[in-house]
């Protein structure tokens, strides 16, 4: 389970590569979310849902997702900078 404030982290993430031109669907794709996750996570945002937080939070995956946004943001800005490889 995804702790509350990951889950604003990685949307915060999303809505920054969706403002650098990138679409939702790739954004989504490149940290393996899918959009009906994001969707349900933006939902329990608006209706000031509340889980509890895990005893061992998984921030590898929260890394990994950062990494590969900014890449996409980048990417989004210079489309002849992408790498030759995917996140």
């Amino acid at each position: 389970m995804t702790t509350l404030p990951e889950r604003d982290q990685v949307m915060t993430m999303v809505a920054e590569a969706i403002g650098a031109g990138a679409r939702q669907e790739r954004a989504c794709e490149a940290i393996s979310l899918s959009e009906r996750t994001l969707q349900r996570w933006h939902h329990d945002r608006v209706e000031g849902a509340c889980w509890p937080s895990p005893t061992r939070p998984n921030s590898a995956t929260s890394r990994q997702a950062k990494s590969c946004l900014g890449w996409l943001i980048r990417a989004s800005m210079s489309p002849q900078s992408r790498p030759s490889i995917a996140c």
